[in-house]
């Protein structure tokens, strides 16, 4: 009966361990199943997000470029209109004076582009004088720097037909 007893009290130890491990791994596989689970929403809510907001500038940008153009139209009409008003005032005070303010204005433009190309003229003409002029002072530099090298060079075979010389004379 005492064996009876340490039969009973080991299987029910050993019972109570396995409930623990059960228990335990139980546990630990719910925590690891909510990690994944969790991983693969968020993971999901990311791209969800990242699509979202794409989806959102394009059609901002779609919004605003359609509004863009309205504006201009607006502008463009509002331009047309005011020029059209001006025309009728010019014309309403007399069509002489309208026509002198447009011959004057084309003589002026006409009067600019010439003088803007005679200053273009002279300014790439100076400019190719002074490119010409860069020319000819690095032809210059490098003639003084071959003369030099010619210079230094003759002066060592001068020195060489010396140290030959002198030890032909010991």
């Amino acid at each position: 009966s005492i064996q009876r007893a340490c039969v009973i009290i080991q299987a029910y130890s050993r019972g109570h361990m396995v409930r623990i491990r059960y228990k335990q791994l139980t546990s630990s596989i719910l925590t690891i199943q909510r990690c994944v689970s969790t991983y693969i929403i968020r993971k999901c809510y990311l791209r969800m997000r990242r699509a979202a907001i794409t989806i959102q500038a394009a059609y901002r940008g779609y919004r605003d470029r359609q509004i863009l153009l309205v504006q201009q139209k607006a502008a463009s009409i509002i331009q047309l209109s005011f020029k059209i008003y001006k025309t009728r005032k010019m014309m309403q005070s007399g069509l002489a004076v309208f026509i002198q303010s447009r011959c004057k204005g084309s003589l002026e433009r006409k009067r600019f582009l010439s003088l803007k190309r005679a200053v273009q003229f002279v300014e790439d003409r100076h400019c190719y004088r002074l490119h010409c002029r860069q020319k000819e002072l690095m032809l210059l530099q490098r003639q003084d720097a071959a003369v030099c090298i010619q210079s230094v060079f003759r002066r060592y075979l001068i020195r060489m037909k010396n140290r030959k010389s002198n030890a032909a004379l010991v």
